[in-house]
């Protein structure tokens, strides 16, 4: 089964919105919260299966991208200015980054962040408890 790429963005009026990216036409959902537009992007997906063959290759894998001020939105537990000081990124500099005006952040220092996500998450997964 393909993976779909899912473009992610949070409107003002806080509902996020999913749009398929690379696979045939275009599929968009809605939902008060992420996981709620997860339930309604799957539920659409079946819908477009259903009448459409074109679909038939995609599951229901989704990779979702975010942009770095709605990921440290859904993620509040995340803490910024900690995922920045593992980037090598002082906590002035992050919060830049995130804040509500326009600032520039370049691919690669957008990577570096997603990299140490990337990191922690691995790091995470190979934690047990007694």
């Amino acid at each position: 089964m393909k993976i779909i790429d899912v473009l992610v963005k949070k409107g003002a009026n806080g509902v996020y919105w999913g749009t398929t990216q690379n696979i045939p036409g275009v599929i968009t959902a809605d939902g008060a919260t992420f996981e709620e537009m997860k339930t309604n992007l799957s539920e659409a997906l079946e819908l477009a299966k259903e009448s459409d063959d074109s679909y038939a290759d995609y599951g229901l894998d989704f990779h979702f991208k975010l942009s770095l001020k709605d990921f440290f939105t859904h993620f509040p537990e995340l803490k910024k200015s900690e995922i920045g000081q593992r980037a090598g990124i002082s906590k002035t500099l992050m919060s830049q980054y995130l804040s509500e005006r326009e600032v520039y952040i370049s691919y690669d220092r957008v990577k570096e962040i997603e990299k140490e996500i990337h990191l922690l998450a691995d790091e995470l997964k190979t934690v047990s408890f007694d």
